[in-house]
């Protein structure tokens, strides 16, 4: 049986730079709920909102970590495969040339 592997590397990178901008905003958020507290004139309102928000906190960090990792390992799939196929393409013009 024989079967074809084909990775476009270039959505594996466009993946990872599309991670940068999404870890952007979580980061941002914790500005945009301080921000918000001050426009909230009902106090329930406000507390339910700040209450929200600190918990939010601890599950916006988690993500933002996890991100980060995602980036680091959807580069390196990308680099490996394009790496692979370089030396491929080297060893089977190698091979070619004699």
């Amino acid at each position: 049986m024989t079967g074809k592997l084909q990775v476009d590397t270039a959505v594996i990178a466009s993946a990872a730079k599309g991670t940068v901008s999404i870890k952007s905003r979580l980061e941002s958020a914790a500005a945009d709920a301080a921000e918000l507290e001050g426009m909230i004139p009902v106090s329930d309102l406000r507390r339910t909102s700040v209450d929200f928000a600190s918990k939010w906190e601890i599950g916006r960090k988690k993500m933002i970590e996890e991100i980060g990792q995602l980036r680091e390992q959807l580069d390196a799939v990308a680099d490996a495969f394009e790496n692979a196929d370089a030396e491929l393409a080297k060893r089977l013009s190698e091979n070619l040339g004699q």
